[in-house]
């Protein structure tokens, strides 16, 4: 039973995965972010301020910035959209339909002045300004154009696929083995007599200190994390992502030895949290209120710092392929996270250095790995910190992953279907 739950679970989780990947290609590879070259208010001629190849069927929009901040003497212009290959105006509004619209920084002012929910023709499109504005003629404007194609029921498809296959994987690790008692027994012995492994090489490794592993470990996934960094883009965000856990799952059971030689070992599952927790299944039920609490409290967190600029996971996100790509590693990452973090990190420090000790390492190390995506959002960042500090609770008093594994799931589940519904 266990071996089937885990096949079904992986065959289901490979094929919301395989799914996303096909669908965030195939929306990457129509998303236009174009913006043109700033031109000075007296150099603006026939030619468009930007001008793209837009698709039928995407939602679009079309903006306009101005060095002057569209200060008095732009009364008399309006903006356009031209369909560039009938010369056709498909779209125009004049400066009471536009004004209103304008959003002001330090050093300009832009205007969304068109948005389609659905581009009806295909072709190439431009922006251009109907008349000139009687300002600064060194003044520069620029013109820009987005569209995209929005989600659909079989990109939501795909992370769900990947939601329910995450969950079967962790049904199927926590259905009991042959002996549960008898294998929870001599694994607890184990742990609790680690000087009695025998002096091979293998035990040498084992009794190495836990903290030379532990960063031996987070030296790697810091390699890995920088290496990756050069798949940019959307789809290949998701690759890398993807990589990052398998990577994250590999060194957790890699680095995490076993006390004895022999494959009738149990203490490296049982170290990783694998394991049934306390005081019972039942405490499972509980772990998605936890997770749907910590949702909640994140998002009050989120709401209370203010941010200092746009972090690298909300300009990911921007687009609905980084929307799609997202959603998909956020119902995966729990499983390879808990078994990073809470399975090898806390584990190998509370073999060795108590709760108390493997509890604070692991809430740090946990915000830290997640610092480099919320850098400038500091709300979400402090959200991140206080979800890892309440899932490493959940690990250190249970003494197992499976309730922040759950807990974990349904924390990013409603994150990521509320976002793509």
């Amino acid at each position: 039973m266990r071996r089937a739950v885990l096949v079904v679970g992986g065959l289901v989780l490979l094929a919301g995965v395989g799914l996303g990947l096909v669908q965030t290609r195939a929306l990457a590879g129509e998303e236009v972010d174009l913006g043109g070259e700033a031109i000075a208010l007296g150099e603006v001629g026939d030619e468009p301020l930007v001008r793209a190849t837009l698709q039928e069927g995407q939602a679009a929009l079309f903006e306009v910035c101005s060095e002057d901040g569209f200060a008095a003497g732009w009364e008399a212009v309006g903006f356009e959209v031209w369909h560039l290959g009938d010369g056709a105006v498909a779209d125009s509004k004049d400066h009471a339909q536009w004004s209103p619209k304008v959003k002001r920084a330090e050093t300009h002012a832009c205007v969304v002045f068109v948005q389609w929910e659905s581009v009806l023709v295909a072709g190439e499109y431009g922006v251009r300004l109907n008349g000139l504005p009687h300002t600064d003629p060194e003044a520069r404007v620029q013109g820009r154009m987005m569209a995209v194609r929005t989600l659909g029921g079989a990109n939501q498809l795909a992370v769900l696929l990947a939601f329910l296959g995450g969950l079967l994987m962790v049904l199927g690790l926590a259905l009991p083995r042959a002996q549960p008692a008898a294998f929870d027994s001599m694994a607890d012995e184990m742990l609790a007599e680690e000087g009695a492994a025998k002096p091979s090489l293998l035990s040498k490794w084992v009794t190495t200190s836990a903290w030379i592993r532990v960063l031996a470990a987070l030296v790697l996934l810091i390699a890995a994390m920088v290496g990756l960094s050069v798949l940019q883009g959307t789809f290949l965000g998701l690759v890398r992502a993807l990589l990052l856990a398998a990577i994250e799952v590999g060194l957790a059971v890699a680095f995490l030895a076993p006390l004895a030689d022999g494959d009738e070992d149990p203490t490296r599952t049982l170290a990783l949290g694998i394991r049934r927790p306390r005081p019972g299944w039942w405490i499972l039920a509980i772990a998605p209120i936890v997770g749907a609490a910590l949702w909640i409290g994140g998002s009050w967190l989120s709401r209370l710092i203010p941010s200092t600029g746009l972090s690298p996971v909300e300009a990911f996100v921007s687009h609905p392929s980084g929307a799609l790509a997202l959603g998909v590693v956020a119902v995966i990452v729990p499983i390879a996270e808990e078994l990073f973090f809470r399975g090898f990190v806390y584990g190998a420090l509370d073999r060795r250095h108590g709760a108390w000790v493997a509890s604070a390492v692991t809430v740090v190390v946990f915000a830290v790995a997640h610092l480099p995506q919320q850098w400038g959002a500091w709300g979400p960042f402090v959200s991140v910190t206080f979800t890892g500090l309440v899932l490493t609770v959940l690990r250190a008093t249970t003494r197992s992953i499976f309730p922040s594994v759950v807990a974990h799931l349904a924390h990013n589940g409603l994150i990521t279907l509320l976002a793509l519904a």
